[in-house]
């Protein structure tokens, strides 16, 4: 049996750091950790580099429902923790991005399909801890689990819903919350890693 972190949204590293205090055993776990800024993703590149964790992987890719390139609003502004794939929170981060910086554009990133790479790569019996901090793209991959029942390899489920900033009813949050529990007795887990964002 393996036991795998999926860490969707990794930022600068905070929540592996995170990950690392939450769970003592987090040496016995492969930990892929996804970001897709490239900015970012420096960050997150350089820290590892100076750290001792073998069992990390860092991918400088963006989660999604299938294999594509796609716009990232917000782009690659310095820092940003807030740089999306869903179009109606982006709009508004770009019409601000572009306020500070008027030559600001969008760069295209690499994106995944999150229910095939853990099919592809793990299996029921395995451990699975998915962690989703992905500024509103969430709920396409929710979707698409439930679509096909990826859901059955998940063990824990933690993160951030992005209901506001989507202009998402805070119903469909607790519809998935539930749905969750009920067919696949997932207990969903709010996750800040806020204090963790400094090195």
């Amino acid at each position: 049996m393996k036991k795998v972190f999926i860490d969707g949204g990794a930022f600068n590293g905070a929540s592996i750091r995170k990950f690392i205090k939450d769970y003592p055993d987090y040496a016995e776990y492969e930990i892929h950790s996804f970001e897709p800024n490239n900015h970012n993703f420096s960050m997150l590149d350089q820290w590892l580099k100076k750290q001792d964790l073998p069992n990390v992987q860092i991918y400088n890719t963006a989660l999604w429902i299938k294999e594509e390139n796609k716009k990232l609003w917000g782009g690659d502004a310095p820092g940003s923790a807030s740089a999306t794939l869903n179009i109606f929170k982006g709009i508004r981060h770009q019409k601000h991005q572009e306020a500070v910086n008027p030559r600001s554009i969008l760069p295209t990133v690499k994106c995944i399909s999150l229910a095939n790479w853990i099919t592809t790569n793990y299996d029921r019996d395995d451990y699975i801890v998915l962690k989703l901090d992905i500024e509103g793209a969430e709920y396409e991959i929710f979707d698409d689990f439930f679509s096909k029942n990826t859901f059955s390899y998940i063990n824990e489920i933690v993160g951030e819903f992005h209901n506001k900033k989507c202009g998402i009813p805070i119903e469909r949050d607790e519809q998935i919350v539930s749905k969750l529990k009920n067919e696949y007795g997932l207990n969903w887990k709010e996750w800040e890693a806020i204090e963790f964002y400094k090195e």
